[in-house]
């Protein structure tokens, strides 16, 4: 409810109240409310006349990702020392209740602003989940409720268009959850942060004076990253190959719907012609998906439409995640392949002889390893010279 919409509610109690002849008692306390709103009404009023100017407790804005999510914070920030008085020791349990502070205004108890002036506003651009508990994609006033014990209630309110919480109604909250708070170094101005981040959650603090409320948020980036991924490819993004490979490609590496994976490849490859990228993530896909012989198939056809370069990379990758023998075979396959077509690029004859020498190092055949990797060194272009040079000084260097 807006500040207008509060005193006009309040206005209408009374007259109403009024009419209906209360004792005199109650006429007495209405009276008395309705003078103290009067002059509620006339501060509002100069209020709403002023000009705009610095808040005592400044706005701040946070914004962390966390994997595609978006956490912002909207808060205003007091300062522990305020009017040139230092209140360390005076904000727990005084300024700041323990409990809920009582409004005779509404009949209800109301809990801290987390902040200052206006609600804090947490935002969220997808579903989350706060310390374990399910929370919806959407924007929340944020309330604090001390305990003197060091516990603490967070409360995430679904009207966040209040001033501060003296209105708050918890019939409105969306959520309630227990922290533990902690004790750190001091901190006069106060300040959220984000003092621990990755792609499937993080922590979210506040911090004021020495008291710190840290509690976890976590996403399901996996769930959202594939809807991301699929509003994407029916927009502009899903007229270019690289797009439904690099979709398909992120089903593998993180075994995920790998059914979904298997159709944004399929499609790519029936849109725009097979080419290395793309058979070879189906081959990957048809692999983790238990299909070997079929896998076989598209890691043939990979290998016969990829580039030297293309091929050296699937077959760097191969050696490097352990699996030796077959990437030796991918390196000399495209050793075959470059010296069949008979055409001249001193560059890619290089890299062959350099991706079997990398090879047969790492098979300990240190013999097979130098003889490849002198003529990497002899065939190899001024721009690869001194990388082919460091490569075989380092395969010197292991075979003593």
């Amino acid at each position: 409810m807006g500040r207008t919409g509060l005193w006009i509610k309040f206005d209408v109690e009374i007259i109403r109240l009024f009419e209906n002849k209360i004792t005199n008692d109650m006429q007495s306390l209405y009276r008395t409310l309705f003078s103290t709103l009067v002059c509620l009404l006339g501060i509002a009023q100069i209020t709403s006349a002023q000009l705009t100017v610095p808040q005592v407790s400044p706005r701040s804005r946070l914004m962390q990702t966390i994997g595609l999510t978006e956490v912002t914070i909207d808060y205003s920030r007091p300062n522990v020392v305020s009017n040139e008085k230092d209140r360390t020791g005076e904000i727990w349990g005084k300024l700041v209740p323990w409990e809920t502070t009582p409004n005779p205004m509404t009949g209800r108890t109301y809990p801290w602003r987390a902040g200052a002036n206006e609600n804090t506003v947490i935002t969220f651009s997808t579903a989350v989940s706060i310390e374990g508990q399910p929370l919806p994609a959407g924007s929340y006033s944020f309330h604090i409720i001390p305990h003197e014990n060091g516990e603490a209630t967070l409360i995430f309110n679904k009207d966040y268009h209040q001033w501060g919480s003296f209105v708050y109604d918890e019939k409105d909250d969306a959520l309630r959850v227990k922290i533990t708070t902690t004790e750190g170094p001091q901190v006069n101005l106060l300040a959220y942060s984000f003092p621990e981040v990755d792609k499937e959650a993080a922590v979210c603090e506040l911090a004021w004076e020495k008291k710190r409320f840290p509690f976890s948020i976590a996403v399901n980036t996996h769930e959202v990253t594939l809807q991301h991924m699929k509003e994407e490819l029916g927009q502009s993004k899903g007229f270019i190959w690289q797009t439904f490979n690099t979709a398909a490609k992120y089903c593998v590496d993180n075994d995920v719907d790998l059914k979904q994976g298997m159709e944004w490849i399929d499609r790519g490859i029936l849109y725009f012609g097979g080419n290395f990228p793309m058979y070879s993530t189906k081959a990957e896909l048809l692999e983790k998906m238990d299909q070997e012989e079929e896998a076989k198939s598209f890691k043939a056809k990979a290998m016969a439409v990829g580039t030297v370069r293309e091929v050296f990379g699937y077959g760097n990758t191969l050696v490097n995640s352990g699996k030796i023998d077959e990437g030796l075979e991918v390196m000399k396959k495209n050793y075959d392949k470059f010296y069949a077509l008979d055409y001249q690029d001193a560059a890619d004859e290089c890299i062959v002889n350099l991706g079997l020498a990398m090879a047969y190092s790492k098979k300990k055949d240190m013999k097979m390893a130098m003889k490849y990797g002198n003529v990497g060194v002899e065939k190899a272009p001024p721009s690869l010279k001194a990388a082919a040079e460091g490569f075989v000084a380092q395969l010197q260097q292991t075979d003593n």
